[in-house]
């Protein structure tokens, strides 16, 4: 009974803080950050948080990203008109300012997907920027 009450606790924070482990992949070194988490997250959250960096040579050393070939550009651009037409439907569009234009072969990523249906139904995606030396963060879990 003991355990099944700690799984239960454990489950529980899980959902309630779905961001927090994806967050913790964002390398120290930023000089400044704008966060953007789902005030009414529960089990489906919608977060978008930019961290700007002084250089993009933190990037360059982490194995965690690949680097964006010329193909890469339009399935990133895929996710990120995805979670656009999210923020839309939550009326918190206001809150993205992505500029679907610094999407470029070169640049860093990484993709974090949770078996579902499709590929938009449940994914992490971090975009670093090389021009603006700017790391996108965005999850979308409906």
């Amino acid at each position: 009974m003991f355990r099944i009450f700690w799984l239960i606790i454990v489950i529980f924070f899980s959902v309630l803080f779905p961001s927090q482990d994806a967050l913790n992949r964002v390398p120290v070194g930023y000089v400044s950050k704008v966060e953007h988490m789902d005030p009414n997250a529960f089990q489906d959250s919608t977060d978008y948080c930019k961290y700007v960096y002084s250089s993009a040579e933190i990037f360059e050393k982490n194995g965690n990203y690949k680097t964006a070939a010329e193909e890469d550009v339009e399935m990133l651009a895929g996710y990120f008109r995805d979670f656009r037409a999210w923020m839309e439907t939550e009326e918190r569009l206001s809150e993205f300012d992505f500029d679907f234009e610094c999407i470029n072969a070169g640049d860093f990523f990484d993709i974090k997907l949770k078996n579902s249906f499709s590929d938009y139904d449940n994914y992490t995606v971090w975009f670093f920027d090389k021009e603006t030396c700017t790391l996108y963060y965005i999850h979308q879990n409906i």
